[in-house]
């Protein structure tokens, strides 16, 4: 046996630890209770801007979207902007079709060109050897 002395307690002292424990018990379940409503409001708020902001981003995809296939369509009144670049160079006196006969002849005449083995790349009075 330990030398632990017993010494009796009353009703009342009973009563008052439960009361003192019970108040205890009260408070951290209101607090417990108040840190789970505000959790949950902050989460519902998150899930409200999410939910904001998901409708935005969809907008704005389908606002791309809709332009973009109002750009390709081949049934739209505007013109595409291969259209738009060659009416705003001509309004500048640019010839198009002139110049991209020009620009054909010139990348062909480079293509010929580029084979070394070809006689006209070495005239006779260039002075190098092959």
């Amino acid at each position: 046996m330990t030398n632990e002395t017993f010494e009796p307690v009353g009703l009342l002292d009973i009563a008052k630890q439960i009361k003192t424990s019970r108040e205890k018990l009260d408070d951290l379940t209101e607090r417990m209770q108040s840190a789970l409503d505000h959790k949950r409001d902050v989460s519902s708020a998150m899930s409200d801007e999410l939910q904001e902001v998901m409708k935005r981003n969809q907008a704005m995809w389908q606002s791309g979207y809709d332009e973009g296939f109002k750009a390709g369509s081949l049934s739209s009144t505007e013109p595409t902007s291969e259209q738009r670049d060659r009416d705003l160079l001509e309004s500048h006196g640019i010839d198009v079709d002139g110049f991209c006969d020009k620009m054909v002849k010139l990348v062909e005449d480079h293509e010929s060109d580029k084979d070394e083995d070809e006689p006209d790349q070495y005239p006779a009075n260039y002075g190098g050897s092959k």
